[in-house]
């Protein structure tokens, strides 16, 4: 019993950090240790990466997204594009969201992966822009909008909010047939 318990525990608390730290946490209803464990049993206990961000991090950044890929066992077509996708939205955000703080958490919900990048940077939805005329000749096209443009291609979803200071976008990706 004393090892059941402990184990509870430990789902509680995995649950519990991870319910504070992510963007669903405003979408799920948690009020008994069994919806706790349910809720830890549905996102797969995610891992989230805070750092100061720097163009310098970025392998920092590599690093940690090639370990939760493995841990969370997906696919190598789920991490390429995770990666692609990583390092479009982590480049923005180093470049020009003036921001102090950065967390990139990962895992899975329904079978789904789940990337949320969070900043307390300069308010900004990337997802308000128009998109990008790829047909157009490239001395015809504006710059900017291809990178957000790309990972809206290769997601199942992109979604962003503003809450608590914090700008987060949140991808969904699919898993593989």
């Amino acid at each position: 019993k004393r090892q059941m318990r402990k184990k509870h525990f430990a789902i509680l608390a995995t649950a519990a950090a991870l319910f504070a730290q992510t963007a669903l946490a405003e979408t799920v209803e948690i009020a008994t240790a069994d919806d706790w464990a349910a809720f830890a049993a549905r996102v797969n206990a995610g891992e989230t990466l805070e750092i100061q961000p720097d163009a310098k991090a970025v392998s920092r950044v590599k690093e940690f997204l090639t370990q939760q890929a493995q841990r969370l066992m997906i696919s190598d077509k789920q991490r390429k594009t995770l990666m692609v996708a990583a390092d479009e939205i982590y480049s923005n955000i180093v470049r020009y969201s003036g921001a102090k703080t950065v967390r990139i958490f990962i895992g899975k919900e329904d079978e789904k992966l789940i990337a949320v990048f969070s900043d307390d940077g300069v308010p900004y939805n990337p997802l308000m822009n128009e998109e990008p005329d790829i047909h157009a000749a490239l001395q015809d096209r504006d710059i900017g909008g291809l990178g957000i443009f790309m990972v809206r291609k290769m997601t199942e979803s992109v979604e962003y909010e503003y809450r608590d200071h914090m700008n987060r976008l949140k991808l969904t990706m699919k898993q593989d047939a």
